[in-house]
């Protein structure tokens, strides 16, 4: 039943929903006190829930002094969250327009000075050697095929060919004692999940399963 919801009735709810979306997409938006702006085609901080639901479990989390990667960071939250608990930042996105942006929000609310925008695939452009206490990831739940850079916010990909990437690889960045946090919906395949993570070497440590509407988000903690 999830499954047909998640396949169903979220699309036509997404549909009957469009025009309202299409007039506050460009819209600012406070996140836990951060003013946010948008711009076309970069994933909005405000309206979709997986972004709140994140950010409120990294707020949980003791920051300070840590290195944090933000991947796939659209607007910048995640990462303008993390900085000001006093993480030094590195946010990665493969959308130019979303790089800007993100340092602009950093500019906004002040934390240019502990955050880096890069645009990347995935881990592309990190410099060898560095590592992070904590990588976040809110992916793209859905696996198709995207068809430009505002896609890959929502499609992962045939068989989720980004988050096999990114598991594949995310171990090699992890500090000593590091930590992976990715948010995941039961709309996703979510023993696929389990499985990259495994054959990237990371151990499930903790697990949040958060309900919402039609659908659960879940919360995933890892380690090397």
């Amino acid at each position: 039943m999830r499954r047909l919801l998640g396949r169903f009735v979220r699309p036509l709810a997404f549909r009957l929903f469009q025009p309202l979306l299409l007039r506050l997409r460009y819209r600012d938006a406070v996140l836990f006190g951060c003013r946010l702006r948008a711009a076309p085609g970069v994933f909005h901080p405000g309206l979709y829930f997986s972004t709140k639901c994140l950010a409120q479990h990294l707020l949980a989390m003791n920051l300070s002094g840590k290195s944090f990667l933000d991947l796939g960071t659209g607007s910048g939250a995640l990462g303008i969250l993390a900085a000001r608990q006093g993480a030094r930042v590195l946010a990665l996105d493969i959308h130019p327009a979303a790089v800007a942006l993100a340092r602009t929000n950093a500019a906004l609310n002040h934390v240019a000075d502990r955050f880096e925008a890069l645009e990347s695939d995935l881990f592309g452009a990190i410099p060898e050697g560095q590592r992070f206490d904590l990588i976040a990831f809110n992916p793209p739940f859905y696996p198709r095929t995207p068809g430009n850079d505002e896609d890959r916010a929502w499609f992962a990909g045939e068989g989720y060919q980004t988050l096999r990437a990114f598991f594949q690889d995310a171990g090699r960045f992890l500090a000593p004692a590091g930590q992976v946090v990715v948010i995941c919906s039961t709309d996703m395949d979510l023993n696929e999940i389990t499985r990259f993570a495994g054959e990237g070497g990371l151990s499930l440590v903790r697990e949040i399963v958060q309900p919402h509407l039609f659908e659960k988000f879940v919360i995933r903690e890892y380690l090397n």
